[in-house]
């Protein structure tokens, strides 16, 4: 049933496009796998940079707080959801490769 879905012909407005999938260097995309390798590295590396813009902006306000007592609260905060979303990120990627080993979903990926 996914081969037939990734290999289908599709009119999308006035292109053609034919099947099956091509990913990056022409290779073919087969099953989800394939599009997970593909999709899952670019967004891992996006969080990654946006979670040190977070944690870089959350030291400079500490740093410029001149000691208020609010604005070291939610600098505190921002740095600990940061971390919070580090720790997060981090774990999706062990549970992705530890998924994508176990049903053996797109041997290349990451």
């Amino acid at each position: 049933m996914i081969k037939r879905v990734f290999a289908q012909q599709l009119d999308i407005g006035g292109n053609q496009v034919e099947g099956p999938l091509k990913g990056p260097g022409g290779s073919s995309i087969d099953n989800i796998g394939d599009v997970i390798s593909i999709v899952l590295p670019p967004i891992i590396i996006t969080a990654g940079i946006i979670l040190f813009f977070v944690l870089l902006i959350s030291g400079i306000q500490i740093m410029t707080s001149a000691g208020n007592p609010e604005k070291l609260k939610v600098a505190g905060a921002k740095i600990t959801w940061s971390l919070v979303g580090f720790v997060m990120l981090a774990l999706s990627y062990i549970l992705i490769k530890f998924v994508s080993n176990i049903f053996g979903l797109g041997q290349g990926l990451f």
